[in-house]
């Protein structure tokens, strides 16, 4: 009967949204954001525009888990996420890459000097905002790497991959330079 099928049917719709979403912040899991990028950079050979990949990840991420303990360090987590998404821009995709690892990939318009905007907007942002729990309240910096490539066409695993590569070298880097910041490798 119909009933039983729309059941089934919203059954099927949020068993889909918990594998492809991160249960604490709410955002794309990582397996989830790599199809949505492959998607993307498949339409950056298409349309000939260049692709990018931020990441970014929380300074000194340890040393809130070893002092407050995890259950805020989870909360510093989905805070975060949730600030991220307030200064992104809409039609960025936004995912969780693993522990306090995050990465956005940026749609549409994009040059080098927009993207470091782009990153220090946020990273401004998150340095100014205090993560409160019932009983403390820490502040946070992150540091951001980014990469940005030209539309090319080839092995879009390989190009994927480089990309994921070179930003995550731009974000040590960034934590080389002293954190709290932002790099690219050009």
């Amino acid at each position: 009967n119909m009933a039983n099928m729309t059941e089934q049917v919203l059954m099927f719709e949020e068993m889909k949204k918990l594998a492809s979403t991160d249960s604490l912040t709410g955002i794309h899991n990582r397996r989830n954001f790599i199809t949505l990028a492959r998607e993307e950079l498949e339409k950056s050979e298409r349309y000939d525009r260049p692709l990018s990949f931020i990441i970014l990840d929380i300074d000194r991420f340890k040393n809130i888990n070893d002092t407050y303990g995890h259950q805020s360090g989870d909360l510093v987590l989905a805070q975060l996420a949730n600030t991220v998404i307030e200064n992104k821009r809409a039609e960025d995709l936004f995912g969780r890459y693993g522990g306090d690892e995050f990465i956005i990939l940026p749609r549409g318009e994009i040059s080098k000097e927009g993207m470091q905007l782009h990153c220090e907007r946020i990273r401004n942002a998150i340095e100014g905002f205090e993560f409160c729990s019932e009983d403390v309240c820490v502040r946070i910096t992150v540091s951001l790497g980014f990469h940005l490539m030209e539309a090319g066409s080839g092995d879009t695993e390989a190009m994927l991959s480089d990309l994921i590569h070179k930003a995550d070298q731009a974000l040590y880097r960034a934590k080389e330079r002293g954190r709290n910041r932002t790099e690219s490798l050009f």
